[in-house]
């Protein structure tokens, strides 16, 4: 009854990690996503309908002055120790644990630290294809299939 509960309630304490999910059930999960830009790094996965940048990636250490999207969420990262200086360069920060986005914009805004629209910014690895375009594709799968036949 509690692990119904509580989540109901905005409580995910006894919800698995986005790490745990993709362990369990990788065949749920989007495939990778690189976001490169102001000299930063950072990868991402879309995991049961959130946005997870996974640990290791990389953050700006500053944000531009016009900044607003995602600064109350970045310093809240930075206080739960989860974003933390990279010792390799002062100018970024690094992801200690797997983070949840509700949207790829919002992860963006925060690894940039910057206004940006996540749905363009980040693609999948190793192509030029954006999320956005990843997920119209995903969400017509008979369109695709129908395209396939014809």
């Amino acid at each position: 009854q509690m692990k119904t509960l509580l989540p109901v309630l905005g409580f995910t304490l006894l919800e698995p990690s986005a790490s745990q999910k993709l362990k369990n059930e990788p065949f749920k999960a989007s495939p990778h996503f690189v976001l490169e830009a102001a000299g930063i790094l950072a990868k991402a996965r879309e995991i049961d309908g959130e946005f997870v940048v996974l640990q290791g990636s990389m953050a700006r250490a500053n944000g531009v002055p016009s900044w607003t999207t995602g600064v109350a969420t970045r310093q809240q990262l930075v206080n739960d120790g989860i974003l933390l200086p990279s010792t390799d360069d002062a100018a970024s920060l690094v992801f200690q644990t797997d983070a949840n986005f509700s949207s790829p914009s919002l992860a963006a805004a925060v690894c940039l630290g910057a206004n940006t629209n996540g749905r363009t910014a980040w693609k999948v690895a190793g192509t030029t294809q954006n999320y956005a375009d990843w997920q119209a594709e995903k969400a017509s799968p008979l369109e695709v299939t129908k395209q396939a036949v014809d």
